[in-house]
């Protein structure tokens, strides 16, 4: 996300896989401060998160570098994911948006509100591939 997609108060989503990634997500109020410090003296065209580079051999994007990076400190605080066999089980890094989803959730926000957040516009693809079931 660069700098210039941040703006009244929202991430402007402007590309992604389908045409659904590509949405206005409101900031929530306990990140403004971040995003306010992070976008601060920076150009239109600079990264919101600067600090992440490509590859050193410039081959994969700044996703896969970001994506490894997470991977590299999930095995450090769970180590029990990578001994096991089970690395792509659980804790990967898209698990963030089913964590986001069912966090949204449990907390009552309308599932119309959450799907639009997320970009899901086909009927029950929140529920059924991302939300947890409930606990007994």
């Amino acid at each position: 996300m660069r700098v210039r997609d941040i703006r009244d108060g929202l991430f402007h989503v402007n590309e992604g896989k389908t045409e659904a990634s590509i949405r206005a997500v409101p900031i929530h109020s306990e990140l403004a401060e971040v995003i306010k410090n992070r976008t601060e003296g920076k150009k239109p065209d600079d990264y919101l998160i600067h600090e992440i580079k490509r590859d050193t051999k410039g081959v994969l994007r700044r996703s896969a570098v970001f994506v490894k990076r997470f991977g590299r400190y999930r095995d450090k605080v769970f180590p029990e994911y990578r001994s096991n066999g089970h690395r792509q089980a659980a804790k990967v890094f898209h698990d963030l948006r089913a964590h986001f989803i069912d966090e949204r959730l449990k907390r009552g926000v309308p599932l119309e509100i959450v799907k639009d957040c997320v970009g899901h516009e086909q009927e029950g693809v929140t529920l059924r591939h991302y939300a947890t079931k409930a606990s007994i």
